[in-house]
């Protein structure tokens, strides 16, 4: 049926008038009274109600043709509302359509003339009116029809040229065209395509899907796999690509047939050979449970879900961190410090208390001569008179107990003689006498409760007792009373209370130790060292990866939950000892949790300075990293619409390749576009100390950076026959040999701070366990990772087995060992400078990527699948933390951008439910203007714009592996751009790079 078909109406319009409760009569003039005219009359209302359900579906499907999604810089473009364009130029059309429906009904029927109209528009003045004659408003299941709400319709009966009847009404109806309910929903899937992080959408999604692709790839990489960018751009655009067509399923309820097909096909190409690389590695099956689980799925639902099988490890696999070496630097400081935490356990506190109260005063003197002029000068002679007296001293304080207690009687005598000047030049003097008594109340206390055990009763404190029958603090009151003595005494300390100038504060005071105390005590300390060392937590590798979990604050609230049990202090304590023996006990405990406090401190501050990093992230590194994974968090409860929509996208499916006409046929001739642009940037690539210690605040800045780092770019220079003794990398061997020469210095010092042999002997002994390491690289590695201090303490043991016979000495020297090269991180020596090693790292990069094509002999020879496996073994990651004494973790991150944009797209109701939807509506988004003849003149007004879907997301992905040198990072480009990077659209427009 044509817009300008005449309907037959009279069948229908008796059945119309009564089944339809929608028309209301707002005004109508009293008519002839004819039934000819009441009759006419009814028929033309009917006949209004399908004209108007006509206009509104033309409407509909022309503003769905063209949407107006801005509004124009015109005299009708301005009367749009800015919130809502795309409904005000509806109304408009719905309004426009209807008068020219309506102009159509005139018709003669029983000799009377009928017509049905609205106000006319005259000109684009008239328009805001016009659209405010127009309701709209959202009907029907998930709002698939439209209510439109209609002022001013005018009814007319003539007759003769005689008007014989008139009506003025306001039609309400509901009409079945989808045409909001398509629109807010490409506006939904528009909002999820730029949600960030903490919504619904394309990012949160991408995080979802880089996730398996980065631990797989990562831990493929750690395994020795030759992947030189674990997260590239074309693995960034296969699972953005996933993501987007799973967000169209998830908003229109199909997703873009060709766009399915495309990416099915890209994920099974590539999901074992270009995400992993040709290995077989456990890593492997990640994929290859990916590449299945694409084969079985349906082929109108995209697979956006790639979650590894549970036997692979990924983010969501728990690690295992023990509190190891920070239990190992606490005891080793805790042996040295043994004997003064002995002693702070028998250095009882003393201290003087008073009750002073004044019993009397008296007065003499004083008075000013009647004739002085002023005063000149004056003094005050004080003399104390102490006198012994019965008395109660006062009640030690809470935790002290009496050592000693007297009385006295304190008589102060202040005399103070005084000048005045009296006329002519002449003096006089007056003397004043005040005498005040005080009756005063001596305590000596004593505190047992010192050092670091926890407060309890001593049993028999005062008696000799307890292991090798020691004195326990039975010398106590003699040094009290030596205490008193070495004041004054009683009398003197009675006179300073009296005057106020008593000294009441707490003094310690050495007693007695029994011999052998520390032989007994110490055996207590390496049993609950052994207990602490084994102390561990489980999280998850995601949590660690993405710093938010502190590992550190986690062992230092799990030791502190068990502090009391792994102190096991008795109460009452049996003696002093015993509460000495304790006391080295939670001194252990408290140097252990101050060593976790400290490195949960550099977390935290490593955490907030991600940015150094990541930079340009549109929020904090840390956040995005929090937000992305576990990926998921509240889920998207809107549901499809009633009858699912069709999606037809140009291009279907987003390529990081331009296209043109041939491939995206509305493109214009000669024009070519990028409709997917993606950057990815690697936190840390090679070397990574030099930033990461930075980033922690071991070192003042990022001139320096690890011997472990730079031994493993040494070594690697050798495999692929590049100078490190000139031309580009000139001076990282100087700075490697260098480094590990100090750092023997310094496992040769702890042979000589544990008294082992003479300086010839230690070198001996320092170069045999050395000799099986041949070349510097290794040696420095060697020397950096651990692993000559294992070899040192061996040949240490073997060679002085008296000096090193008892288990605790041979703990101590392990531990000191191992301790060298966490304690050299503070010394320049031994740090190698970040510039010569990343020239290095950079000049091999370069030459294996010329392998085999030309360069040297030596490059020639190489294969290219050898050049790149040599290029994995560059290091890469952050150390977690990279404190002495605690790494658990190397972690990298990686800062992934995409942002793409459709030359058009399409979303129709399919054909197949005329019951429910119309099949005839086609809603597209391309770059355009709209236009609308307004005024009937013929000429298109500018009601606005339609505009194209562009997006663009973002998230930071984080992998995290054991503590190994090789860690986790790009070896390839750090910083990777696709054509077109930032811009996608037009080439022409000077966006590509």
């Amino acid at each position: 049926m044509t817009d300008r078909a005449r309907i037959p109406f009279a069948l229908i319009g008796v059945l119309l008038l009564v089944s339809s409760g929608t028309v209301a009569v707002s005004e109508q003039e009293p008519l002839a009274g004819e039934p000819a005219v009441d009759e006419a009359m009814d028929g033309l209302a009917a006949e209004t109600q399908t004209a108007i359900r006509s206009a509104v579906r033309a409407a509909a499907r022309a503003a769905a043709r063209e949407p107006v999604l801005v509004r124009g810089n015109s005299t009708v473009g301005s009367q749009l509302a800015t919130d809502r364009p795309f409904v005000d130029a509806l109304r408009l059309r719905i309004y426009l359509r209807t008068q020219d429906y309506l102009a159509r009904l005139d018709d003669r029927r029983r000799g009377l003339d009928v017509s049905a109209s609205l106000p006319p528009i005259d000109g684009e003045g008239d328009v805001p009116r016009a659209i405010d004659r127009v309701t709209l408003s959202r009907a029907g299941p998930a709002g698939s029809r439209l209510r439109v709400d209609l002022e001013g319709l005018r009814l007319r009966a003539r007759s003769d040229g005689r008007r014989v009847g008139r009506a003025i009404r306001s039609p309400s109806l509901v009409v079945r065209t989808p045409v909001l309910a398509v629109h807010d929903r490409v506006q939904r899937f528009e909002s999820r395509l730029n949600a960030d992080l903490t919504r619904p959408g394309l990012s949160r999604r991408l995080s979802a899907g880089l996730y398996p692709v980065a631990w797989a790839r990562g831990y493929a990489q750690f395994a020795g796999q030759p992947i030189e960018n674990v997260v590239a751009n074309r693995h960034v655009a296969i699972v953005a690509n996933g993501a987007v067509l799973a967000l169209q399923r998830r908003t229109f309820g199909s997703a873009d047939a060709r766009g399915r097909r495309v990416y099915r096909r890209t994920v099974r190409d590539a999901a074992v050979n270009a995400l992993v690389g040709a290995s077989n590695s456990s890593a492997l099956r990640s994929l290859k449970h990916l590449r299945g689980a694409v084969d079985r799925d349906s082929a109108d639902e995209p697979v956006d879900r790639l979650a590894p099988p549970a036997d692979v490890i990924g983010p969501g696999t728990p690690m295992t961190v023990g509190i190891d070496r920070a239990a190992d630097l606490a005891y080793r400081q805790s042996i040295a410090a043994l004997n003064d935490t002995l002693d702070r356990t028998y250095s009882p506190e003393i201290r003087v208390r008073a009750d002073v109260t004044r019993i009397d005063r008296r007065a003499s003197g004083g008075h000013r001569p009647a004739s002085a002029r002023s005063r000149v000068d004056s003094f005050t002679v004080t003399r104390t008179n102490v006198e012994n007296r019965s008395g109660t001293p006062p009640a030690p304080a809470p935790g002290w107990h009496r050592l000693l207690g007297d009385s006295r009687t304190v008589t102060v005598t202040e005399r103070t003689v005084t000048t005045w000047a009296l006329p002519g030049n002449a003096s006089t003097t007056t003397s004043e006498t005040e005498r005040r008594t005080y009756a005063v109340d001596l305590l000596v206390a004593g505190n047992h409760d010192v050092g670091p055990a926890p407060a309890g009763r001593i049993e028999r404190v005062h008696e000799p007792g307890g292991p090798f029958d020691g004195p326990n603090l039975v010398d106590v009151e003699a040094l009290a009373r030596e205490h008193v003595r070495s004041r004054g005494g009683i009398d003197a300390l009675s006179s300073r209370a009296a005057r106020g100038a008593l000294d009441t504060g707490a003094h310690r005071v050495q007693a007695t130790r029994p011999d052998g105390l520390a032989r007994w005590a110490r055996p207590a300390v390496t049993r609950l060292h052994r207990r602490v060392r084994n102390l561990s937590v489980s999280i998850d590798r995601g949590r660690v990866a993405t710093f938010q979990a502190n590992v550190p604050a986690l062992l230092a609230d799990r030791l502190r939950d068990r502090r009391e049990a792994l102190l096991d202090a008795p109460d009452p304590y049996g003696s002093v000892a015993v509460r000495a023996r304790a006391g080295v006990r939670a001194d252990y405990l408290d140097r252990v949790l101050d060593r976790l406090d400290a490195a949960a401190a550099q977390h935290r501050r490593g955490r907030g300075n991600l940015s150094a990093v990541l930079p340009g992230t549109t929020a904090a590194p840390a956040e995005l990293l929090a937000n992305g994974w576990p990926a998921g968090g509240p889920s998207d409860r809107a549901g499809a619409p009633p009858v699912r929509l069709s999606v037809d996208g140009a291009p279907s499916y987003l390529t990081l390749e331009p296209v043109d006409r041939e491939a995206v046929s509305v493109l214009p001739r000669n024009r070519t576009e990028h409709p997917l642009v993606a950057r990815n940037l690697n936190a840390v690539s090679v070397p990574t100390d030099g930033a990461v210690e930075a980033l922690f605040g071991l070192l003042d800045g990022p001139e320096k950076t690890s011997l472990r780092s730079a031994a493993r770019v040494l070594a690697v220079a050798g495999e692929a026959g590049v100078a490190t003794r000139s031309g580009p990398g000139n001076g990282l061997h100087r700075d490697v040999t260098s480094g590990a020469w100090w750092l023997e210095q310094s496992v040769k010092r702890v042979l000589a701070r544990h008294g082992l042999g003479p300086g010839t002997a230690r070198n001996r002994t320092v170069e045999r366990a050395l000799d099986r390491w041949e070349t510097p690289a290794a040696r420095a590695a060697a020397l950096a990772n651990g692993s000559a201090a294992a070899a040192v303490h061996a040949e240490a043991i073997d060679r002085w087995p008296d000096a090193l016979e008892s288990q605790l000495d041979r703990e101590l020297l392990a531990i000191d060992l191992e301790s060298a090269a966490l304690r050299a991180r503070s010394v320049d020596a031994f740090q190698p400078r970040e510039a010569v090693v990343q020239r290095a790292a950079t000049s091999i990069r370069r030459a294996l990527g010329t392998a085999g094509r030309e360069g040297s002999d030596r490059l020639q020879s190489l294969a290219a699948d050898r050049a790149a496996e040599i290029a994995a073994r560059l290091p890469g990651g952050v150390p977690v933390l990279p404190a002495p004494g605690f790494w658990y973790a190397m972690v990298n991150a990686w800062h992934v951008q995409v942002r793409g944009s459709y030359v058009r797209f399409v979303v129709s109701v399919p054909r197949g439910a005329p019951d429910r939807l119309p099949a005839d509506l086609r809603y597209v988004r391309e770059n355009r203007r709209v236009r609308l003849d307004v005024d009937g003149d013929g000429t298109g007004e500018l009601l606005g714009r339609n505009r194209r879907i562009t997006f663009g997301a973002e998230t930071v992905v984080g992998v995290a592996v054991p503590p190994k040198p090789r860690g986790v990072g790009d070896v390839g480009e750090r910083d990777e751009r696709s054509p077109g990077w930032p811009t996608p659209g037009p080439v022409d427009r000077g966006n590509a790079k």
